[in-house]
């Protein structure tokens, strides 16, 4: 694929993102006009209910729920029917029924039997209202499936058109619909997300109802209630249909481009990208095989429509033959590195760093020297059990750090480093010159300890020691970057193995040994 080529593809991929946006903007008037409709109905109901009972009993319901209960109500329904008949007999003979028709005690009889009958129809009014929540449940199951199955099937025409997929191509990428549309994302299905939330609103929407009409709240403030909390359900609506929408045609686009032989990507933000997009996309491309929705491909956050593009075999080249540059850890980049290699939870904290240079924790304190030189020269068994902790705890923080660049960091050391080189190459400077060997290639220096570096080597408190060790650390490589910035001090793993690159004197007479992270 030529430059040229390529350059055609983003803007077609940009224009589809103008389609997406329509799309999103069509899907979010259905989902409104699905929570008008239901909110409607729900507010005929209300409506209903009072043009029935409030507006003429002007009683309050919980004096008429306490006086209903106490009531025969066959009883009452009993001489109820007895009234009505009799209304029934003065109106064919031609007269008007009033009150004024019926004795005192006959009056209060049928209104004590209205009340109950307002009671019940509280009743029938939260059925009523149950019943129309979860009809908008599954109105909107049906119109988020509706909104995936047709994401899943436009991404898919439009992957073919990009890339070129053969017949067999495209029913190996349609064949995994089902398993896409419903893979779990952020530790849950969308179709339990509608019906976990639509469960929660269908519970507030009984439960304000009842009491606000228990209250005594009017029909007016009752909908005007409801309709906040459905237009607050059609937002989350709405968010989890387009979230999950690009989550599908992403997805899709992975499988194309590996049917397609694409080992890496590049991430185009949308026109409107936030800055966390921005960022992420700008230190790419990123190896296909490394997938990892919300960190290196989109979707990054609700409503995200940032794009991906696959790079052909020359633009992989390029990006090879740079990824295999280490630099230094410069303020521009300390954004990113604070989010990929600064994670610690304040428990882990308390544990790993030291109070006021107590004889605790292990990062600004000396006690990291004892903590390393037992694992250097007895082994972590020999720990006692405050030690222990520490380096647990320092092993999990470390292992959900990693670097997002090839990096430099910087340490010094005494010339124990030399003879631990030398033991485990098999006394090798024994036989030679010592600087000669370390050239040769093929040594290897395994730390049994913690490799605390810095990756700002003027803050390197060590500087007085004879031996530079710069240490090439590769893109994905376990560190974690601490708060120690007076010494800017990045720990990497115990255990961790070194192929040595080379070595010499520089012009203070200093040995510097280049070594790299192995790649195991």
């Amino acid at each position: 694929m030529t430059t040229r080529k390529s350059k055609y593809w983003r803007d077609r991929i940009k224009k589809e993102m103008d389609a997406k946006e329509a799309d999103d903007i069509s899907l979010e008037q259905s989902m409104k006009q699905l929570h008008d409709y239901h909110f409607r109905n729900i507010e005929k109901e209300i409506e209903s209910f009072y043009q029935r009972y409030a507006d003429k009993e002007k009683i309050d319901l919980s004096e008429a729920r306490k006086r209903a209960s106490e009531l025969d109500i066959s009883a009452y329904q009993k001489k109820a029917k007895e009234l009505i008949a009799k209304a029934e007999k003065l109106r064919k003979e031609g007269r008007t029924v009033t009150k004024a028709d019926f004795t005192h005690q006959e009056n209060a009889d049928m209104a004590i039997y209205n009340l109950a009958m307002k009671t019940n129809a509280l009743e029938l009014l939260r059925l009523n209202i149950d019943l129309e929540m979860q009809e908008l449940a599954n109105g909107e199951h049906k119109l988020t499936k509706k909104f995936l199955d047709e994401g899943y099937r436009k991404e898919v025409e439009f992957q073919a058109g990009l890339l070129g997929l053969s017949v067999a191509s495209q029913a190996n990428v349609k064949n995994l619909a089902d398993a896409v549309i419903n893979a779990n994302f952020k530790g849950a299905k969308w179709s339990d997300n509608i019906w976990d939330r639509q469960d929660k609103l269908r519970s507030i929407i009984s439960q304000s109802v009842q009491s606000a009409i228990l209250k005594g709240k009017n029909g007016l403030t009752i909908a005007r209630d409801i309709r906040r909390e459905f237009d607050v359900s059609a937002s989350y609506a709405k968010r989890l249909a387009i979230t999950e929408h690009a989550r599908v045609q992403m997805e899709v686009g992975r499988l194309s481009m590996a049917e397609n032989g694409f080992a890496m990507f590049d991430i185009l933000p949308e026109p409107k990208a936030c800055d966390v997009c921005k960022d992420i996309a700008k230190h790419g491309p990123y190896h296909l095989d490394k997938w990892r929705i919300g960190e290196n491909s989109p979707p990054f956050h609700p409503y995200c429509r940032c794009a991906v593009v696959g790079l052909d075999k020359k633009q992989e080249e390029k990006v090879n033959d740079k990824s295999e540059k280490f630099e230094n850890i410069t303020p521009n980049l300390m954004p990113l590195f604070s989010k990929f290699a600064s994670k610690i939870t304040d428990l882990q904290r308390k544990i790993v760093y030291s109070a006021d240079l107590a004889d605790t924790g292990y990062i600004r304190t000396p006690h990291a020297f004892d903590i390393n030189n037992t694992l250097r020269n007895k082994g972590y068994n020999y720990l006692n059990v405050d030690d222990k902790l520490i380096t647990d705890t320092l092993d999990s923080v470390i292992s959900i750090n990693s670097t997002p660049k090839n990096i430099k960091v910087y340490r010094f050391d005494d010339f124990e480093l030399l003879g631990s080189i030398n033991e485990q190459n098999n006394n090798i400077f024994d036989s030679g010159n010592f600087m000669d060997k370390l050239n040769q290639g093929g040594l290897s220096y395994t730390n049994d300890g913690y490799t605390s570096a810095s990756y700002d080597v003027k803050k390197n408190v060590m500087g007085y020691r004879p031996i530079k060790t710069e240490i090439k650390v590769p893109k994905g490589s376990h560190v974690y970057l601490t708060d120690n910035e007076e010494e800017s001090e990045i720990i990497l793993p115990r255990g961790t193995k070194y192929d040595i690159i080379n070595a010499k004197i520089n012009e203070y007479e200093e040995i510097e040994i280049t070594m790299e992270i192995r790649k195991e």
